[in-house]
């Protein structure tokens, strides 16, 4: 019994490797999540630790994301990179704001914020 638990827990682990898993640790209090085809957007009154949002961009053009934040306490960082590694925007320390990413091309991409007892909110639209 004990080697089938082992030998199951180690598929496991080699599936989540293999199929390149997206993990996010994060902890909201009072939070409202709503996304869409273009667009992220969390509002809540705590976020500790980091989540992440993986997007598609298509259509043969560029693309321009657009990023609005609320900092009404603690810090939120924003990284954006493209599924090769490559990274497009990096912020940390965000205050409230509302920026514009231009000029990214199609393909796949992970956004990550991470938030260290940060209360506010943050949107990110993409077309």
């Amino acid at each position: 019994m004990k080697k089938h638990i082992l030998a199951a827990t180690v598929m496991l682990a080699v599936l989540a490797l293999v199929t390149g898993c997206t993990v996010s640790n994060y902890v909201f209090v009072g939070s409202v999540e709503v996304y869409g085809n273009d667009f992220w957007t969390i509002r809540y009154s705590k976020f500790q630790g980091n989540k992440k949002h993986e997007m598609t961009l298509k259509g043969g053009e560029e693309h321009t994301i657009t990023v609005d934040i609320v900092t009404d306490a603690g810090t939120l960082d924003l990284d954006i990179t493209a599924k090769d590694g490559t990274s497009v925007y990096s912020g940390k320390a965000l205050a409230t704001s509302a920026f514009e990413i231009e000029a990214v091309q199609d393909g796949e991409y992970v956004i990550q914020f991470t938030g260290n007892e940060h209360s506010g909110s943050f949107h990110v639209g993409y077309k």
